[in-house]
C-alpha cells in the first residue's frame, strides 16, 4: 500500500501525464491530480490526505503562487510538503515561491532523474 499521496495540480494534461508516468514504479506513491488551485483546494478541505503537491504556477484562475500562499496561510497544511513545478525560471520567480513557503522547486522541462531527485529532497524537509 502507497506510504505517500502526491497530488499534481496543473492545468496541463501532458504534464499530468508525464508526472504521473515518471512516479508509476514507485509502488509508495500514490498520485492524484488535478487541473487547477480551486479544485485541489476543494479536495484538501474535504480532508483529503495528501503527503506531497507538485503545483504549476501559471493556471487560470487562481494561480499556483495564491494556490501556495493560500495554502500556507492556512496551518491545517502545514504539514504538506510542495514543490513548485513550473516554466517560471527567473531566480525571482524561484525566490518567491519560496519565501511563501514552497519546500523545493523544478523548472520544465524536466527529466525523470530530475524530478525523482527533487522528490528525494522533498522527502527530506
Amino acid at each position: 500500500m502507497p506510504t505517500i499521496r502526491a497530488l499534481i495540480v496543473d492545468d496541463d494534461p501532458i504534464t499530468r501525464t508525464v508526472v504521473s508516468q515518471c512516479l508509476a514504479g514507485d509502488p509508495d506513491i500514490e498520485v492524484v491530480c488535478c487541473d487547477s488551485g480551486d479544485q485541489a483546494f476543494a479536495r484538501l478541505n474535504n480532508g483529503e490526505k495528501i503527503d506531497w503537491l507538485l503545483l504549476d504556477w501559471n493556471m487560470p484562475g487562481m494561480s499556483g503562487h495564491q494556490f501556495l500562499c493560500a495554502l500556507r496561510a492556512d496551518a491545517r497544511f502545514n504539514s504538506l510538503r510542495i514543490m513548485m513545478l513550473t516554466c517560471q525560471s527567473s531566480l525571482d520567480d524561484v525566490k518567491q515561491a519560496l519565501a511563501a513557503g514552497a519546500d523545493e522547486y523544478l523548472m520544465k522541462p524536466f527529466t525523470k532523474e530530475m524530478l525523482i531527485a527533487k522528490l528525494a529532497l522533498l522527502a527530506l524537509t
